[in-house]
C-alpha cells in the first residue's frame, strides 16, 4: 500500500492512502462544496494540531480499529491509526456523505481491508 503526506503537526500527522496513483479522500474532499470543504479542513486541522476530538460527533471509533471524522453537513471520511508503523499518524482512506446502515458496514469494511493492506506493506510517497 501506498499511502503521501496530507499535513504535518503537533497532535498528528494526517496522511491519505493511494489507490491506482489517486487519492480517494482527497478527490472526495475536492468534489464538496464551500461549506462542507471549509468544515472538512477545519476537522483535519484540528486534529493535525492537537489530536483527535474528543467529541463523538466530530470523531468516533466504529469498530475494528476504524474511526470517522464528521462533519454536521452529513459528511463522513474513514480512518485509522497508523500505529505501530506510523507514530503520531492518522491514514483516512476515504469519504461519503452520511450513508444508510447497510451501506455504512460496506464502508467500514473497505477501510478494514485498507487497514489491513497498510499493515502488511506500506510506502510512504
Amino acid at each position: 500500500m501506498q499511502i503521501t503526506e496530507l499535513l504535518f503537526g503537533n497532535g498528528q500527522n494526517i496522511y491519505s492512502i493511494i489507490v491506482d496513483d489517486e487519492s480517494p479522500v482527497k478527490q472526495f474532499i475536492e468534489s464538496l462544496d464551500a461549506i462542507n470543504l471549509k468544515q472538512v479542513m477545519k476537522l483535519i486541522s484540528f486534529i493535525s494540531d492537537q489530536g483527535p476530538p474528543v467529541n463523538i460527533r466530530k470523531f468516533r471509533h466504529l469498530r475494528d480499529g476504524i474511526y470517522e471524522l464528521k462533519t454536521f453537513r452529513g459528511v463522513r471520511i474513514f480512518s485509522f491509526f497508523g500505529e505501530p508503523i506510523l507514530p503520531r499518524s492518522l491514514i483516512l482512506t476515504h469519504g461519503r456523505f452520511k450513508p444508510k446502515k447497510n451501506i455504512l458496514n460496506r464502508e467500514i469494511e473497505k477501510a478494514i481491508d485498507f487497514h489491513k493492506d497498510f499493515l502488511g506493506s506500506v510506502d510512504i510517497i
